[in-house]
This record gives structure tokens, C-alpha cells and sequence, in this order.
């Protein structure tokens, strides 16, 4: 079996799907009770293959640090250059030079998640473009200067560690996304 982080995300999106599909087909309104079954039997398969990953990401100890440096080196990356954006009497752009107005969101999201695929190998720079339109980024530059902060005296003791952080700081950063776009 493949024990890569991208293959925990996919074991996690399988699983996931699986819930949704077992929710759906046991509305009232589909009576084969088989298929329920069968649906639940999925769901139980696809819960132990992802907790056969965390099984074997506790034991994962290898380059574990390299992660924390490169969450660190990418965090820094973009706060400076927030700082030099903000130098120059601009602002970042939430859209990043697209048409996605959440296209900063994905693009520091990404950034993460390469370093953490990468086992902290690759410290993925992420380019941030400049906009004139203003809007209070303070919250995403508190994030990355927290990530910094936690970091640097931390240890992931294993891949798991390593992962679940990863997921629980992408959560926040969504949610920081979230509460800027509702104001």
C-alpha cells in the first residue's frame, strides 16, 4: 500500500464520499435495506484504510523536522512579502491575479500542502500579487506569524503530528478566508 500523505488525503476524501453516499441512500425513501449494507460495509472499509494510515504515520518519524522548517520558511516567504507589498502603499490581492476571489486562500493552502507532500523537502514560495483596493489582510499576516511562532521551538514527533497540524492550521486559515469574505 502506498503510506504518502497525498494518499492519506485521498484515503480521507474517499472516506468522506463514502459517509455522504451511506447518508444518502439511507433516506426513507430507498427501501433496499441491502444496499444500505453494502453502503455501510464501504464507509467501514474506507474508515479502517485511513486509520491504517494513522497506524503507520504514528511510526513515521523520518524528515519530520524538515516539514516544521519548511511550514516556517514558507510562512516567512509570504509575510515578507506582505511587508514589502505594504511598503509599496499596496495591498495583497485575494485574488491573486485571478478571477478566484479566494485564489490567495488556495494559493498559500497548496504552498502548505507541498511542503508537507514533500516531507519538508521542498519549501514551496508562493507568489502574492499587489492590489490597490484595500482590505484587512491583518488577520492572514497574524496566521503566518503565529505558524512562525508555534513552529520554532515545536517537533513533530512523527508524520501524524506533522499532518494534523497541517489540517488543523489549513481549517483556520479557511475559516480566516471565510470571515474576511462576509464582511
Amino acid at each position: 500500500m502506498d503510506y504518502t500523505v497525498s494518499a492519506y488525503f485521498e484515503a480521507n476524501r474517499h472516506l468522506a464520499e463514502r459517509i455522504s453516499e451511506a447518508k444518502r441512500i439511507a433516506c426513507p425513501q430507498t427501501p433496499p435495506c441491502y444496499t444500505a449494507r453494502l453502503a455501510n460495509d464501504q464507509v467501514e472499509h474506507a474508515a479502517n484504510k485511513v486509520s491504517e494510515f494513522i497506524e503507520v504515520f504514528t511510526w513515521e518519524t523520518r524528515n519530520t523536522d524538515l516539514i516544521r522548517i519548511a511550514f516556517i520558511e514558507t510562512a516567512m516567504s509570504i509575510r515578507k512579502q506582505f511587508i514589502r507589498i505594504r511598503e509599496d502603499g499596496r495591498w495583497p490581492d485575494p485574488f491573486n491575479g485571478t478571477p478566484n476571489r479566494l485564489q490567495l486562500l488556495d494559493d498559500l493552502s497548496i504552498a502548505f500542502r507541498k511542503a508537507l507532500d514533500s516531507h519538508g523537502y521542498h519549501a514551496p514560495c508562493v507568489l502574492v500579487k499587489s492590489t490597490d483596493n484595500t482590505w484587512d489582510y491583518s488577520r492572514i499576516e497574524q496566521y503566518l506569524s503565529d505558524m512562525q511562532r508555534q513552529l520554532q521551538h515545536a517537533t513533530f514527533d512523527n508524520l501524524l503530528e506533522a499532518v494534523t497540524y497541517y489540517e488543523k492550521s489549513e481549517l483556520l486559515l479557511r475559516l480566516i478566508f471565510k470571515l474576511l469574505d462576509h464582511k
